[in-house]
């Protein structure tokens, strides 16, 4: 296929994410791979977004500016339209990390304090306008002595009413070039937000007969009283 300081309320889905991957960006090569990561968002219906692209990067320090071009320049054209933007980073807040972008409020917690791949993610609209939307996320995954990026397009964020949830999960092989289940750090982009629109329900064709029959039988009413 292919989440203000204030608290975040009413948490509307759970989701398990693993990595994902833009249009523009090459698929993903050994040693990732796309089932290195997903995002599962129950909200209904249940929705599970798989990686497209994802590549090793090898950010100079962790400062967002430098994550942010490392993550670019591996995954997207520089220049182009859907380069991507730093959300927020992991850094072991207590009271979990927040971050502001597209006029949402995103926020990310690292379930129990572990460092196992497991964080909660959720986002909220302070407006409250934007939600629900599309958006392509990226993720930043440090672990052992390598760093991974990865993108997932299509994302929707949804809204009940204002605000949505999921939870972030990363599988990744201990022997992959060093990049181990032990994460040290999980930033996230994003890019491309649009409006979401919901699809317009097209009538069954037994309901389509069922209103035609009923539209005929007002006319020969009509008719018969004309008579």
């Amino acid at each position: 296929m292919r989440i203000s300081a204030a608290a975040i309320s009413g948490l509307a889905g759970a989701a398990m994410l693993a990595f994902g991957g833009t249009a523009q960006a090459a698929v993903c090569a050994a040693p990732l791979a796309p089932t290195d990561v997903s995002l599962t968002i129950v909200y209904p219906p249940t929705v599970t977004y798989n990686a497209s692209a994802c590549a090793t990067i090898n950010p100079a320090n962790n400062n967002p500016a430098t994550l942010t071009a490392a993550f670019n320049a591996a995954l997207t054209a520089p220049g182009m339209a859907d380069d991507f933007t730093f959300i927020v980073r992991d850094a072991n807040a207590a009271g979990g990390d927040t971050g502001s972008a597209f006029g949402l409020t995103f926020q990310l917690f690292a379930d129990n304090g572990s460092n196992d791949g497991g964080y909660t993610i959720s986002w909220s609209d302070p407006a409250p306008t934007d939600l629900p939307v599309l958006i392509d996320l990226g993720f930043i995954v440090k672990a052992g002595t390598g760093t991974a990026a990865y993108i997932m397009t299509d994302v929707l964020l949804t809204a009940d009413p204002n605000s949505g949830a999921g939870t972030f999960k990363v599988v990744l092989d201990p022997n992959k070039n060093g990049i181990t289940p032990g994460l040290s750090g999980l930033s996230i982009l994003g890019a491309n937000v649009r409006p979401y629109t919901p699809p317009t329900e097209v009538p069954e064709p037994a309901s389509l007969a069922l209103l035609g029959m009923g539209l005929l039988g007002l006319g020969f009413a009509a008719r018969r009283r004309r008579a």
